[in-house]
């Protein structure tokens, strides 16, 4: 899954900063390149895949929305805190379980959103 961000400030650069370490290292620690980093901090890239966001939360030691919104806010409530504190206690095998399941859920909401949108249309058609 892919999440457009627009960063308004670049906050990756900034933690990655804080913690002293190169656009390669971060870049290694992510499993992709330095391009992609530098990319990503030159331009705010708008599209970054939902496990990258994850992983440098994880990295930097912060919430996702801190990465996207550069404060902590509402969007991460507790039930948000005690999952992430959940998915970082599991080995990867079980973080990859749990990211294929929140992905399936959130697909499956879409999709009944979608219908039900798709239903009051027709009910409108309907009437004329």
């Amino acid at each position: 899954m892919i999440v457009k961000v627009v960063m308004k400030m670049n906050i990756i650069r900034k933690k990655r900063k804080e913690l002293g370490i190169s656009q390669s290292e971060l870049s290694e620690k992510l499993g992709t390149s330095q391009q992609t980093i530098s990319r990503i901090e030159k331009a705010g890239i708008e599209n970054i895949p939902c496990n990258l966001l994850i992983k440098l939360a994880d990295i930097f030691h912060v919430p996702i929305d801190i990465l996207i919104y550069e404060e902590q806010n509402n969007l991460f409530s507790s039930q948000g805190e005690e999952l992430w504190e959940i998915y970082k206690q599991l080995d990867e095998a079980n973080k990859t379980t749990l990211l294929t399941l929140g992905r399936r859920l959130s697909e499956a909401q879409v999709e009944n959103m979608f219908k039900r949108q798709m239903g009051d249309e027709s009910d409108k058609n309907s009437d004329m």
